[in-house]
């Protein structure tokens, strides 16, 4: 996979995944978790990521913002810069995994929220992503494949999803 990739308004995206040198921390503000300070692997803040009431969540990292859109059937859109970034759809009526199209790609994703853990793989097996958070700890590493279009998106998409599926299942 290749960053050269400017297609569906990734270019910021690639560009930000680059800065971040393959990975960042999620800490979360607040007790219940529906907003994340994002810090560089120096510990610079360099966004946030908050769901809304509606259970839609907003990315705000800069100039760089984006939307993840609940949708019908446990399935979500990512939006940015009015371009759709990426979707992802449950596989199997599963809520540990995803099929996730972004960049004219396809990944799948498998959350355990036991282990607290994510990941997303190419359709050749390739790890493009994971996700890994603490068992008490609200908190969350990412790391990424600095080059694959798109993984930083991937990255937001996985955190939002397996963050808001914990706290779902820490309230019933």
């Amino acid at each position: 996979m290749n960053l050269a990739s400017k297609d569906l308004g990734l270019a910021p995206w690639n560009d930000l995944q680059r800065k971040l040198d393959g990975g960042f921390t999620a800490r979360p503000l607040g007790l219940l978790a529906a907003e994340y300070s994002l810090v560089d692997l120096n510990g610079a803040e360099f966004g946030r990521l908050a769901q809304d009431r509606s259970g839609n969540a907003e990315f705000e990292a800069g100039s760089l913002k984006a939307r993840i859109e609940r949708q019908a059937n446990a399935a979500y859109r990512m939006v940015s810069s009015g371009a759709e970034i990426l979707t992802a759809v449950p596989r199997e009526r599963s809520a540990d995994r995803l099929r996730i199209e972004c960049a004219g790609r396809v990944y799948e994703a498998r959350i355990s929220l036991l282990r607290n853990t994510a990941m997303a793989c190419s359709e050749d097996g390739v790890e493009v992503v994971r996700l890994t958070g603490g068992f008490v700890r609200r908190g969350y590493e990412a790391a990424f494949d600095m080059e694959a279009a798109g993984a930083m998106s991937i990255a937001i998409l996985l955190l939002y999803h397996t963050a808001t599926a914990r706290r779902w299942a820490y309230r019933t």
